[in-house]
């Protein structure tokens, strides 16, 4: 039983990453006619809220989640075309346990953000919950082929 939903700790890390501007959740970016492959709906950002975070805070977390990730072996095995083009990877697992270790829950948040030439960047954030028997070493591979 998780306290929070993976959405709402996505939006939140998004929040963070954004340095405090908070936009809608999209699960997807457009649903394209699967006999045209026109695009019949396409998400578009709407910012719902803006709050001052303090820089050196989301530094402080976001450097902690890339040390993390770094010590996250199967993660960085999965992400290392990301690595090499300089995009910055970072996670934070958590497992819970109720009784036996068959019943081990698992959530994994990750997230990569590139620094685009235009001087934007480009971020996407994952959650990977994992239940019955899981760790967060197990919701690797799963972020890493979304990250990728």
């Amino acid at each position: 039983m998780y306290l929070s939903l993976p959405l709402q700790l996505c939006s939140a890390l998004s929040t963070i990453l954004q340095e405090g501007k908070r936009y809608a959740s999209h699960v997807f970016q457009d649903a394209r006619s699967y006999v045209s492959g026109t695009i019949l709906e396409q998400s578009r950002e709407q910012l719902l809220s803006s709050t001052y975070l303090n820089t050196g805070d989301v530094s402080l977390i976001l450097d902690s989640m890339q040390l993390a990730a770094r010590a996250n072996t199967l993660l960085m095995s999965k992400t290392v075309s990301l690595q090499q083009r300089n995009i910055d990877v970072g996670c934070l697992g958590s497992s819970t346990m109720a009784g036996t270790r068959s019943s081990e829950n698992a959530l994994l948040l990750s997230y990569a953000s590139e620094n685009l030439p235009t001087g934007g960047q480009k971020q996407i954030v994952v959650c990977v919950a994992l239940e019955h028997g899981a760790n967060p070493t197990l919701a690797s591979p799963t972020a890493a082929a979304v990250l990728e």
